[in-house]
């Protein structure tokens, strides 16, 4: 699989991966409950691509896999008590982390998951947040898999969805 940042040319492969996994919730008994032109949504892609902030995975041409990675500590987790504590130019958070469908359980997460960690190395990051929609048991039992620690479930508000729980993890790099 070939692993790079994401440019403007990708957009709409991007936004077709995104939708179709959105579609495909339906189906799921687990999902990131993402909402089509909601979150995430034509401007999520543009402006974290225009910051160098969206890293895409290819196989045979097609974007299998995306996800985003962000400089400094989200603002929704304010209230969180991390274990490891770092000052913000030591923290990246992991956003939008997909995987197309059809190409579920071929360990795609694991490869693009261990080349965002050595991208956030790379850039001198120290440790790694992110969140799940809580009660997404897959994505739990993945980062748990792959080095992230459970921090806490903390409840958090989206543009989206509203007021939900999220499970918080970190993982040190």
């Amino acid at each position: 699989m070939e692993k790079r940042l994401a440019t403007i040319n990708d957009f709409d492969a991007i936004k077709k991966l995104y939708s179709d996994i959105i579609d495909h919730q339906k189906y799921d008994e687990y999902s990131p409950d993402w909402h089509k032109d909601i979150y995430p949504c034509d401007q999520d892609y543009i402006t974290h691509i225009n910051n160098n902030e969206f890293y895409i995975g290819i196989i045979d041409e097609n974007i299998v896999t995306a996800a985003v990675l962000t400089d400094g500590d989200d603002p929704i987790y304010q209230k969180v008590n991390w274990k490891y504590k770092y000052e913000e130019n030591n923290i990246t958070v992991l956003h939008l982390f997909a995987v197309a469908v059809e190409q579920r359980r071929k360990g795609i997460s694991k490869e693009m998951l261990d080349y965002l960690f050595e991208v956030a190395r790379e850039k001198g990051k120290q440790v790694i947040h992110l969140d799940i929609a809580y009660g997404n048991l897959p994505a739990e039992k993945l980062y748990l898999k792959m080095g992230f620690e459970y921090t806490d479930t903390v409840d958090v508000y989206y543009e989206d969805t509203g007021d939900m729980k999220a499970v918080v993890m970190e993982k040190l790099l």
